[in-house]
């Protein structure tokens, strides 16, 4: 929306093609150096900060989706399962070790 591409493309296919998950990240000398306390706090922000984020991330996709289609864009929701099914092994060759559960994860939402 805010590059306006919906001004020159007329068809958009809402096919989750890209996702960027967000990760928090914190030093292992930094989070150390916390108390317990501060630790938790930290985890606890982290955590109401993603269920805000997902929330507005929401809303935002609704509001983006209504505008686009207000400016003539026809908007289609192809079925993803063949292009999941096409990248398994990407998945399944990256998803190893400290990695695989976030990209459990990653593929469930």
């Amino acid at each position: 929306m805010t590059s306006r591409h919906f001004e020159v493309c007329k068809e958009f296919a809402f096919d989750h093609h890209a996702r960027v998950p967000d990760i928090v990240l914190i030093s292992l000398k930094t989070w150390a150096s916390l108390s317990e306390q501060e630790q938790a706090w930290l985890l606890q922000a982290a955590g109401e900060a993603s269920e805000f984020q997902r929330a507005a991330w929401a809303v935002g996709d609704k509001e983006a989706l209504a505008l686009m289609e207000a400016q003539g864009v026809n908007v289609t929701y192809p079925d993803i399962e063949p292009f999941m099914a096409a990248t398994q092994s990407v998945r399944d060759k990256y998803a190893t070790g400290q990695l695989s559960e976030l990209v459990r994860r990653i593929s469930e939402e």
